[in-house]
């Protein structure tokens, strides 16, 4: 069973942002992790502020068959993305082992040519 609700599915869709996922995109082409403060930053808000921002890029990106590029998000202490960020086991990422490995994918693709053709 889901731990995400179809209706928190559907507010994380709505809250997809393309300037972020651009972001990530350019990092993950540079073979870099953004922490959440590096997002803060950047665009406003506070660090605990961007699950359903980072959630609605996941699925985005889950969806058009591309690595889940939000775990590239990363805590400063623990290099990994937030263990409160439940739709990753959802999407069958579950535990540090997963995520390193989806975070090796994000760093295998060609961001350029896809969608967000990262800059």
């Amino acid at each position: 069973m889901p731990e995400i609700s179809e209706a928190h599915r559907r507010k994380m869709a709505k809250a997809f942002r393309f300037d972020v996922a651009q972001r990530l995109a350019a990092a993950a082409s540079r073979q870099e992790t953004v922490t959440y403060g590096d997002l803060t930053r950047e665009f406003g808000g506070t660090d605990r502020g961007w699950g359903d921002t980072l959630g609605g890029i996941a699925l985005r990106c889950h969806k058009a068959g591309l690595p889940v590029l939000s775990v590239i998000v990363v805590s400063k202490q623990t290099g990994l993305p937030s263990p409160d960020a439940r739709l990753y086991r959802d999407l069958g990422l579950e535990g540090a082992e997963a995520m390193v490995g989806e975070q090796e994918r994000c760093f295998a693709v060609d961001w350029s040519k896809t969608p967000l053709g990262a800059a």
